[in-house]
């Protein structure tokens, strides 16, 4: 009877565990989430016109939620690899090869070629190099690695700052999240022009610090009662109503993404763990694994698309069989940079475990 009480007990109970056991398939989530919802830029939407999968529709005109996702799992995984190893040099290290071998990789090509054309600067060449080009104009086409970046590089001074000592750390989380909120608020009234410029970015360290945070709680594996999973979904539905209504505007928005982002990352996993499908998780898994490559990969074929350079595809705003093979070709590409990454640059550099963007 005891055991199947302890059997009953983990079934329901809030495993926090899950954010580790399922990171692989949360990064895949995510960026599939995120590659579906970029469909937008070129004007195509899946499912329009089908009532009966309108739902799943307006499910992927959020993806841009995903970043919440990979973010918070971010702040999960440096966790992780910080407690065990504090060492700055080995820290900035590991995430500096991380970010720019594949950024260079893929994106370099990309740039040089836009550079002949001339449709970018030498400028503008040097500032994507550095992943610095959003500080500079606002240009949104590698944002995301900016951020990355940016999360990087304040880590060290987060993870202090809640680790400083063991009681007190939820207070000085909050303390973090609200001079995050607090910045924001100041940069949007005081320097409107760059805030517009970096906004993107910006309104999502409140959701990295949360997950910084978290990071003890899921190393340890604690279990709260079942009633949390409930929270989660409420949470998760009263988010998209809110969202559903339109009454944000952009920063309110971006920062309130934290809530149902938070939750739905939670929900995604208890949803994966339960249902365990092999044949999908192994392709999540999959996909968390090169989840950088393949951001980085989609976003230059899609403008290679846009270009009509695509395979001698033509471009064609709104077609959505076209997009789907870009993000085929895309994953196709992503993979192949990941083993280049893994067999022919990081194995002589003896960096083999820095296969995942926070491991």
């Amino acid at each position: 009877m005891s055991e199947l009480n302890q059997s009953e007990k983990r079934t329901i109970s809030f495993d926090w565990d899950l954010l580790s056991k399922r990171r692989n398939e949360l990064f895949g989530f995510s960026i599939l989430w995120i590659m579906l919802f970029h469909s937008s830029i070129i004007e195509a939407y899946f499912f329009e016109g089908v009532p009966i999968l309108n739902g799943v529709g307006r499910f992927i005109d959020y993806g841009n939620m995903g970043c919440e996702i990979f973010v918070l799992l971010s702040g999960i995984g440096l966790y992780f690899s910080y407690s065990r190893n504090s060492s700055l040099f080995k820290y900035y290290e590991k995430r500096v090869s991380r970010i720019f071998i594949p950024l260079w990789i893929i994106c370099l090509p990309y740039w040089i070629w836009c550079l002949f054309q001339g449709t970018i600067k030498k400028k503008h060449l040097l500032l994507n190099i550095s992943a610095l080009r959003l500080y500079y104009d606002g240009n949104q086409q590698i944002w995301f690695v900016t951020l990355i970046l940016l999360c990087y590089v304040l880590f060290p001074i987060i993870y202090r700052m809640i680790y400083c000592e063991e009681k007190g750390k939820l207070l000085r989380t909050v303390y973090i999240m609200g001079g995050f909120v607090g910045f924001i608020l100041a940069c949007s009234l005081a320097m409107p022009g760059f805030y517009d410029k970096i906004e993107i970015a910006i309104n999502r360290l409140p959701i990295f610090a949360l997950g910084v945070y978290f990071g003890h709680l899921v190393e340890g594996k604690r279990r709260d009662r079942w009633h949390w999973w409930i929270l989660a979904v409420i949470l998760v539905v009263f988010g998209f109503r809110i969202l559903d209504m339109e009454i944000l505007h952009d920063m309110n928005r971006r920062l309130f993404y934290l809530i149902p982002g938070t939750a739905l990352t939670f929900v995604v996993a208890l949803i994966i763990d339960k249902i365990d499908i092999k044949p999908i998780n192994t392709m999540l898994g999959g996909l968390g694994k090169i989840s950088l490559e393949c951001y980085l990969t989609h976003i230059m074929l899609i403008r290679v698309y846009m270009a009509g350079k695509f395979f001698g595809l033509e471009y064609d705003e709104g077609n959505i069989k076209h997009y789907l093979l870009v993000i085929i070709a895309a994953t196709i590409l992503a993979i192949i940079v990941g083993w280049m990454e893994g067999r022919i640059i990081r194995e002589p550099w003896g960096k083999t475990h820095l296969r995942q963007l926070e491991g």
